[in-house]
């Protein structure tokens, strides 16, 4: 679960607090749930981020708490597409960040993409961002995508006070972004042989 606080530059998670620089090479973009152009956005910055390199999908969250399940969610969609890469989480086996080490070593920084869901601290927002900072602390030089589907109140951490119809539009987008993306690629690969 992927929990922040950007007015205070401090990560906030159940494990503690840690803080992140401000050096240029982190990009963060927030796109508005509400885009007209949310998919298209995000897909033009995987291929940033990847190239023509398709990444494997790694959907952090658990399946037991609706504010955490985005990352279920996309998995399942993924799946259910196709998609022609490794995709880990879901219902059956969901993923968390006990997992993260293992898929490091096995297929590297450059090649991991995280979905997640997450305390921003925008209201109706995704985050892309080419870091991922697990609430372990650890940061990752992979990028990710973080639905903000987690809410904070009288300093409480809501993780069930997302109603599971916006769970679903966050999962829905970020899962037709990815497939988007990999559209684009064949596209791409296609055109050049």
């Amino acid at each position: 679960m992927f929990l922040n606080n950007i007015s205070k530059k401090v990560y906030y998670c159940y494990m503690g607090l840690y803080n992140i620089s401000n050096n240029s090479s982190n990009i963060s973009k927030y796109y508005n749930l509400d885009s007209k152009f949310l998919q298209n956005d995000i897909s033009a910055d995987l291929l940033k981020f990847f190239g023509t390199t398709p990444p494997v999908v790694v959907c952090l969250g658990s399946d037991r708490v609706l504010g955490d399940f985005v990352g279920v969610m996309v998995a399942e969609m993924l799946k259910n597409s196709g998609l022609s890469t490794y995709v880990f989480g879901g219902v059956d086996r969901p993923f968390d960040k006990f997992g993260v080490d293992a898929l490091l070593k096995k297929f590297g920084q450059d090649r991991l993409l995280f979905v997640d869901s997450g305390l921003l601290a925008r209201q109706n927002q995704i985050l892309v961002s080419n870091k991922t900072h697990l609430n372990s602390g650890c940061v990752i030089n992979s990028p990710c995508i973080v639905a903000n589907t987690i809410k904070m109140q009288n300093g409480i951490v809501m993780l069930s006070a997302m109603p599971f119809c916006k769970i679903l539009k966050y999962s829905t987008i970020i899962a037709n972004a990815i497939c988007d993306y990999f559209s684009y690629i064949d596209l791409i690969l296609n055109k050049s042989n």
